[in-house]
């Protein structure tokens, strides 16, 4: 008889923990169409640019854009091994003050690289950065925030478009100090 008694028990305790977790999805299934509902915290998207190298083929690159495009335009350039995501804490406290754009270099997170960008020259994005900004349809000087790899583009972008930049800030560049100085001291006297 305790047998019955156990298997009882137990066909109830597993009653009960089916019913507990029947409870537990429908709970969990509504905060998740709850949250599927609700528009994006942000949104993605991408531009298809003329490549440096051949102008007649694009190059698709993946970008979050944030922010009043009355404000001025930050520009978030990662550095080596990482992708736009490594931004996703600055841009609440940017978007506020300036419209915020972080992409994806060739090469990193979701943006291709069939052409090999950064095995020839990091220097060679400066142009598609560029026509980032032209797709954007953006007028005047944009600020550029560049860490490591990123800093090293951001002052090379910042050499070869002097016209179309306002700041530049640095974050633990990948050059030595006096290559930075050397740098911003030519920019200096374009």
């Amino acid at each position: 008889m305790p047998a019955v008694y156990a298997l009882g028990l137990g066909l109830a305790v597993l009653a009960f923990l089916g019913f507990l977790i029947l409870q537990l999805r429908k709970k969990h299934l509504h905060i998740l169409q709850e949250i599927s509902s609700q528009k994006s915290l942000y949104e993605y998207s991408w531009a298809h640019l003329p490549t440096p190298s051949d102008p007649n083929s694009h190059l698709p690159v993946h970008y979050r854009l944030e922010g009043d495009s009355h404000k001025p335009l930050v520009i978030l350039i990662h550095g080596l091994g990482a992708n736009l995501n490594c931004w996703r804490r600055i841009f609440p406290l940017l978007k506020p003050h300036f419209q915020v754009l972080a992409f994806d270099l060739p090469g990193f997170g979701l943006t291709p690289d069939p052409n090999h960008y950064f095995a020839k020259s990091p220097d060679q994005l400066s142009p598609l950065i560029f026509e980032l900004i032209e797709s954007l349809k953006h007028k005047g000087p944009v600020h550029l925030i560049g860490n490591s790899m990123g800093g090293i583009l951001s002052l090379s972008f910042m050499e070869s478009y002097p016209n179309h930049v306002g700041k530049v800030f640095l974050i633990n560049p990948a050059l030595s100090r006096k290559l930075v100085r050397l740098r911003l001291y030519r920019w200096a006297f374009l």
